[in-house]
């Protein structure tokens, strides 16, 4: 999608007001601090070629570590045929 740079704007504010909440609910939680899971996640998306299954456990105020439940390999962009 394309995004003018004003609803990028609204997206960005949007993101951080729940992400400030976050800080709040997970204080009182004992697991992973959620904003690890949300950049572990990015970083994993932003690569661009992750084809996978990633799960967040949410416990209340806590959140478990994020699983990697599959993994698929596009071959097709690792190895070339030969010529």
């Amino acid at each position: 999608m394309n995004y003018s740079e004003k609803a990028k704007k609204n997206i960005r504010k949007s993101i951080m007001d729940e992400l400030d909440k976050s800080f709040e609910i997970n204080k009182f939680g004992k697991g992973t601090p959620f904003w690890m899971s949300i950049l572990f996640i990015l970083k994993r998306f932003n690569r661009g070629n992750y084809y996978g299954t990633l799960e967040v456990k949410i416990l209340g105020t806590s959140c478990n570590d994020v699983k990697e439940k599959e993994r698929t390999f596009k071959l097709m962009e690792v190895f070339e045929d030969p010529k």
